[in-house]
């Protein structure tokens, strides 16, 4: 069996896609978020007294972090979240989440126990 080197994960790139986005008239561009960017999403939209996770700013990060085109300026997300309807984002964000792996992990942990 061969076994990655790490210089071989190093250098493998992030998953893209294009999405439409009809309620925009076009088409947008994401990738796949690393760990990092993912795990600061997560920081920047809990409440920090509560713990709760804001959903749609949640959403707003990952498209920010995970949008190739557009590019979106950091720290963009207060004005996404004030100017633009939830639905798209949310399918952005969907669409990340999907191309990082991150998927519903309950449902792959249920399928690696026997």
């Amino acid at each position: 069996m061969d076994y990655l080197s790490f210089n071989t994960i190093m250098e493998s790139t992030l998953p893209e896609a294009d999405i439409e986005i009809p309620e925009w008239g076009g088409t947008v561009k994401v990738r796949a978020i690393t760990g990092s960017e993912c795990a600061r999403a997560k920081s920047k939209a809990t409440n920090q007294r509560t713990k709760d996770l804001d959903e749609i700013k949640f959403n707003a990060l990952l498209m920010v972090a995970g949008c190739v085109e557009p590019e979106f300026p950091p720290a963009s997300e207060e004005q996404l979240m004030r100017k633009i309807a939830a639905g798209p984002v949310a399918r952005i964000a969907a669409r990340i989440i999907e191309l990082s792996g991150l998927g519903d992990q309950d449902e792959d942990d249920d399928q690696g126990e026997a």
